[in-house]
């Protein structure tokens, strides 16, 4: 009886979440933001097949592209099933993205964390992060589609089904593409555990569902449909970003700012990361070392007193078989995407937004299980405080949530 009453209790935490994100949601503007706002992906992701000028013409999305390939086939679908308006458009998908983040992170809360009293707390620090409401909405999405992946998985649902979560998790951004083998292998040594059988069908449903999402664009863009080469950009925008308002007073980026004469400028001959590592290695270890030191802050706010009991799991050192997949799992999405992008900029919120609430199950289910008296204690002091920080900023992030 008190399970079934913990279990009542948390749906209607997540309830309370959803309605709380959706009337932040409709307090902001729901129109989709212009280019090049990265939100603006929501405006241009299209569907619709039809004939211009005697040619069938179908705008299959770009990888490379903010909205990546799996956020902008939902906002399309979405956009096909359910009437919208200029007016409104934004609202539709920031309560859907947001609506997929908070059901995974509750699916996540029941099946990592053993403890059933432990759960609330976990789902009230996910939810009053406010990683629900960041813009762009692909960054949402895809913290959604990796927690079903992991309650897929650990649920030993059909491989089928987890192996689609998966590929839509790596096929969200251009920097989430290498998760799609590490995960796979990482899953593959996981079941293969359990059951050798069904661990085999898992590299043949990952490619499958890879083949299918992404042999359509290849039919459309060709080799652009992963729009890779823009890396030189984005480091490019990122130094200026870091430095120029440290060197000038009042500082304002350029609206139309010629990103091709400023790195040919600031990196004359270097045509990619790699020329500028290797030509400027100083300017590049300056570069790289505020970047470092930026992502600290950033992984400082996104966690705030959350941190402690993640520290104390650490120096424990108590490792627990039945959190082994999700803890492989953290660690291959920490080496294979947020370690390459923290070569061309620092680590945002929003990166950081995706894995929040896998983080907060796997440390909540590891302070439940070791064998400490002052774990718990602790995680629940922490847990206090965090959600009262979180919600004196709600406000502020979720007015700013494009710029986090």
């Amino acid at each position: 009886m008190f399970k079934e009453a913990q279990d009542r209790y948390l749906f209607v935490l997540l309830l309370l979440s959803l309605l709380a994100s959706f009337a932040l949601i409709l307090r902001e503007s729901g129109t989709v933001p212009a280019w090049p706002m990265d939100q603006h992906f929501v405006s241009t992701a299209d569907l619709r097949l039809g004939r211009s000028e005697g040619n069938w013409v179908f705008h299959y999305p770009i990888l490379g592209h903010a909205g990546g390939i799996t956020p902008s086939l939902i906002a399309g679908a979405y956009k096909l099933l359910i009437p919208t308006s200029p007016q409104t458009l934004n609202w539709h998908i920031r309560a859907l993205s947001a609506a997929l983040y908070l059901v995974s992170a509750y699916l996540l809360c029941k099946t990592i964390i053993k403890a059933p009293s432990w759960r609330p707390i976990t789902l009230l620090v996910i939810a009053t992060s406010g990683s629900q409401l960041l813009q762009p909405s692909s960054e949402v999405i895809a913290g959604g589609l990796l927690g079903l992946f992991i309650v897929c998985a650990m649920n030993r649902c059909h491989p089928l089904l987890s192996a689609g979560f998966l590929v839509a998790f790596g096929l969200c951004k251009i920097e989430l593409l290498l998760s799609i083998p590490a995960l796979t292998l990482v899953w593959y040594l996981y079941q293969r555990r359990i059951s050798t059988r069904r661990a085999t069908i898992i590299p043949i449903a990952v490619l499958a569902w890879f083949a299918l999402l992404v042999l359509p664009g290849l039919v459309v863009h060709g080799p652009e449909l992963l729009g890779v080469g823009r890396s030189f950009l984005t480091f490019s925008i990122t130094y200026n970003w870091m430095f120029a308002p440290h060197q000038f007073s009042g500082y304002v980026e350029p609206a139309n700012m010629d990103w091709t004469s400023f790195a040919a400028a600031q990196f004359p001959g270097a045509n990619s990361v790699l020329d500028v590592i290797q030509r400027f290695p100083r300017k590049y270890l300056h570069f790289f070392s505020i970047c470092f030191f930026e992502s600290l802050l950033t992984f400082i706010e996104t966690f705030r007193f959350m941190l402690i009991p993640m520290a104390l799991l650490i120096v424990s050192r108590c490792w627990i078989p039945r959190l082994r997949f999700p803890i492989l799992c953290i660690l291959a999405l920490v080496i294979f995407t947020l370690l390459p992008a923290s070569l061309l900029t620092w680590i945002h919120v929003r990166y950081l937004a995706r894995y929040v609430p896998l983080v907060l199950c796997v440390v909540a289910a590891g302070c439940s299980e070791i064998q400490l008296r002052y774990a718990k204690p602790t995680f629940m002091a922490c847990g206090w405080l965090t959600i009262v920080l979180q919600l004196i900023n709600l406000d502020k992030l979720s007015q700013g949530s494009h710029f986090y």
